[in-house]
Formats: structure tokens, C-alpha cells, sequence
């Protein structure tokens, strides 16, 4: 029992900064998932329970219900919510009207999170989760890693500088950070259009061929964009391009890329090719036997439980000057 009110139940999942569990709300009455830190771990509490505090009421992120502390833990009380984008991937097919379903909603929650003056820095599959009444609501979640990019003196955007270790995710996060740039709002734009151009490719190039972090990175840096936008609608291209145009100070047009995300939306609705292809893959037994379950083993062939933990913060010589600029020079002469 914690706080008298709550009774933990099972773990639902483990992140940088603690561990999330069911847990039974004696005073409410209803299942709430509990998180669990450690206190050395306090500065990205408050961070969480201060962003929490702010956009509880708001759509596309989880309800605050209490924060405090319990035997050496820090906890937090939130919404209890359902499958992360991660297990929904590895249950169903989705469409490219579904995907872009997803990045529509998950704009919308970047630009409400950006306008009160935070940045994510952790965008991945599993830090995006199903509603548990409403199935088709997205919702953002973990805000251990998030930060203010507004000066508290100045009242304006912090300078850019060049940081000296690296946070974030090295799978979905930008180039920028894997340079060194302190992360933007721009960045966290790139990382979602990453999460997305990995559900409708099943993959991204850098995870396939990728043993260790250098070889990541490497992969990255030298990366044809071509390459990566294979199999990806125009419009997401377009958006992709877009994002990574953007200066460090600059706010991303969310209207504009709501508009593209919507538009892809809508043609693949109209054309019903995906969509056709996707239900004829569910229907027939004899293709659900072999194509769909080679389609979802392909995303755990990935290891996607790996990937989503491999959120680091560290100063790691991958990513200092010296091995950038052999990725640079490697990558001329190719």
C-alpha cells in the first residue's frame, strides 16, 4: 500500500528513470499506473510531474492524479492507459491512413507541449500509447528526458550550443543531435516523422545492418536520403525535408504539416489500396498464416524491446569530433 491509496499490482514497463506498475486507487476506485522512481533521479521527476501538472487536461497526454513520495521513492499517480505503439505494431497491420493517424495526433500534442515551452527529446514507439476506453486516441507520455528551451532570465529561446554528451534516443532521434546540437523543437518534429517512416517501412536502414553504436551512427551520417524515403508517401518526404530545413530557433509550422499529414491521410482513404491490401491480408487464412505473420514478426525481428530501452545520456567517443569528421570524409570520397 502506498500513500494508503495505493495497491500495486503487476509491472507494465521499465524506462530510463523508473519503473511503471498497475496499481489499484483505493480512493477513486479505478486501475492507475503508478511510477516509481529513484531519488537520484529527482531532477527528471520534477520535470515529469511539472509537464504533467501543465497539460493533464490536455488531448494526447496522460492525467496527472498525484505525485509524492514513498520509502526512498519518488512516485507518480497517472491516467492508466493502454497498449504502446510498440505492442499495437506487434498485434496489427496498420494502414497508411492509420499511420498517418498517429502523426497527426502526436503534432498536435508536440505543438501543445512546445507552446508551453518544453521540448520531449525521447520520441519513440513506446513512448506513444493507445488510449484505454478511447482505442483510437494517441497519447504522449515520458517526460524524464524533456526540457525547457526558454530561458528563464531572457524569457527568450536558449542559444545554441554544442553539447558534450548525448541524449535522446539513437534510433529515432535527428542527425542534429548525433552532431552534437543541443536538441529544438525541430528535433523532436524529425523524430516522430522517423517513428512513422519506421511503421510504413518496417524498419529504418540504420537498424538493419546495425550491430553496435558506431555502426548506428556511421550508417546515419552517411546515409542516401533517397534510401530512406523508399516505400514513403510524398507528402511525408515532403514533411521530413521540411523539418530538417528548420534552424534551431525556428517554430515548425504544425498547421503545415498537420495539412500534409492529412492530405496523405485522406488519398490513401480514397484510394483504398493499402487499406484493400491490409484487409486482404486479415481475411484470407491461408495469407494470414504466412504474410501476416511474417509482416508482425518483422518488427520484433528488430528487437524492439532493445530499441525503446536505448535511451542514453551519455559522453560517449562515438560521438566526439575527431569520429565525426572520419564519417564525413568516408563519406566524400564514396
Amino acid at each position: 500500500m502506498i500513500n494508503n491509496r495505493y495497491i500495486i499490482d503487476k509491472e507494465l514497463g521499465k524506462g530510463t528513470f523508473g519503473v511503471v506498475h498497475k496499481a489499484w486507487d483505493n480512493l477513486k476506485n479505478q486501475d492507475v499506473a503508478l511510477k516509481l522512481s529513484d531519488k537520484n533521479c529527482k531532477l527528471s521527476y520534477q520535470m515529469e510531474t511539472h509537464i504533467l501538472s501543465n497539460l493533464s487536461s490536455k488531448q494526447g497526454f496522460p492525467k496527472l492524479i498525484w505525485k509524492g513520495e514513498f520509502k526512498g521513492k519518488l512516485a507518480i499517480a497517472m491516467e492508466l492507459l493502454g497498449d504502446s505503439l510498440t505492442s499495437a505494431l506487434k498485434k496489427r497491420l496498420f494502414s497508411t491512413s492509420d499511420i498517418c493517424k498517429v502523426g497527426i495526433q502526436m503534432v498536435q500534442a508536440l505543438e501543445t507541449l512546445h507552446n508551453s515551452g518544453f521540448i520531449h527529446q525521447d520520441i519513440k514507439p513506446c513512448n506513444i500509447l493507445l488510449g484505454l476506453k478511447k482505442k483510437n486516441h494517441y497519447h504522449l507520455i515520458d517526460f524524464g528526458m524533456a526540457r525547457s528551451y526558454i530561458d528563464k532570465k531572457t524569457k527568450h529561446h536558449i542559444p545554441q550550443i554544442t553539447e558534450n554528451v548525448f541524449k535522446g534516443n539513437l534510433v529515432f532521434c535527428s542527425n542534429n543531435i548525433i552532431n552534437g546540437i543541443q536538441a529544438s523543437r525541430r528535433d523532436d518534429i524529425i523524430s516522430l516523422l522517423l517513428v512513422l517512416f519506421f511503421i510504413i517501412k518496417r524498419g529504418l536502414p540504420w537498424i538493419k545492418s546495425s550491430v553496435t553504436v558506431k555502426d548506428i551512427v556511421s550508417c546515419r551520417m552517411s546515409m542516401d536520403m533517397s534510401q530512406l524515403n523508399k516505400m514513403i508517401p510524398c507528402e511525408l518526404v515532403d514533411c521530413l525535408a521540411y523539418a530538417q530545413g528548420l534552424s534551431f530557433y525556428q517554430k515548425p509550422d504544425y498547421d503545415w504539416i498537420l495539412n500534409k499529414l492529412k492530405k496523405c491521410k485522406i488519398i490513401f482513404e480514397l484510394d483504398k489500396t493499402d487499406t484493400y491490401r491490409i484487409k486482404k491480408t486479415r481475411d484470407k487464412k491461408h495469407l494470414n498464416k504466412k504474410t501476416t505473420l511474417r509482416m508482425k514478426n518483422s518488427f520484433k525481428s528488430y528487437n524492439l524491446a532493445t530499441l525503446n530501452n536505448s535511451t542514453i545520456k551519455t559522453a560517449a567517443p562515438e560521438f566526439s569530433e575527431e569520429f565525426r569528421q572520419k564519417i564525413i570524409v568516408s563519406r566524400k570520397i564514396s
